[in-house]
């Protein structure tokens, strides 16, 4: 896949809550291993699949972080 040869790659950040009952987190956890260099992983202790909705401010802090 040409993407990942690219020298200069867009930053990316995984957030994964802990106790996710849809998507398991150790799929996260091994595509943010995999691309460590190039994605940013954060876990979010106790938060389940639909943790977006309970922590948007936290959330859009961590985009913003990113995107400077």
């Amino acid at each position: 896949d040409k993407i990942w040869s690219k020298k200069e790659r867009p930053q990316g950040m995984i957030m994964h809550g802990s106790q996710d009952e849809i998507v398991p987190v150790r799929m996260s956890r091994h595509m943010a291993a995999t691309y460590s260099g190039w994605l940013e992983y954060l876990e979010i202790p106790g938060a389940d699949h639909n943790f977006i909705y309970d922590h948007q401010s936290f959330i859009t802090e961590k985009m913003m972080d990113l995107s400077h």
